[in-house]
């Protein structure tokens, strides 16, 4: 599926006003109605979008959840090339939906400062990616890399057998929230 002319949006320009009308403006391009389309058949197909350029590739799929939002019931994985790439992606996700629906799922490794030290910060990213995505809440868009794809993750029923639940007011023995955070 080929479409739009290549649009560079600088989003810094952009005020929150101006960003809800440009979604609105881009939910009514002929190009992410036939995306909106092609999406709710459900078949599998692989489809390709060519002619986006800068933060476009965001905005069409940011309009199509103004659009469409029928067709986002399953979770979106948006794999960009590396890192820095999917980054960029990410924020400019974030800045048209929110980061309630947007997540990045980064790769648990410090490869920057020192190689095959693990990073307790991104390996709790990883595990909020994976506890949303085991509830089911959506809309829901993943933005990753392949580095961050190639590492085993944790299965969803080991995930919730981990998982420890609290609530307000309850109590709680402090050695066995002490002993289930070690195991």
């Amino acid at each position: 599926l080929l479409f739009f002319a290549s649009l560079f949006v600088p989003l810094q320009s952009f005020k929150t006003m101006e960003i809800q009308k440009l979604l609105s403006l881009f939910a009514r391009h002929p190009g992410v109605k036939a995306l909106a389309k092609v999406l709710q058949k459900d078949s599998g197909t692989a489809i390709q979008l060519a002619g986006l350029q800068g933060s476009s590739a965001a905005l069409v799929f940011a309009s199509l959840a103004e659009k469409a939002p029928e067709v986002l019931n399953v979770p979106y994985l948006f794999v960009l090339d590396d890192e820095e790439e999917a980054g960029y992606f990410y924020h400019d996700l974030t800045r048209f939906l929110g980061d309630k629906q947007v997540l990045f799922f980064p790769s648990s490794y410090k490869r920057a400062i020192k190689f095959g030290q693990r990073s307790a910060g991104q390996e709790i990213l990883r595990t909020e990616v994976l506890s949303r995505l085991s509830s089911g809440s959506l809309p829901l868009f993943v933005v990753t890399h392949p580095q961050a794809l190639s590492e085993l993750v944790v299965t969803k029923q080991k995930l919730s057998e981990q998982t420890l639940s609290l609530s307000v007011g309850e109590r709680v023995d402090i050695m066995f929230i002490q002993e289930t955070l070690l195991s």
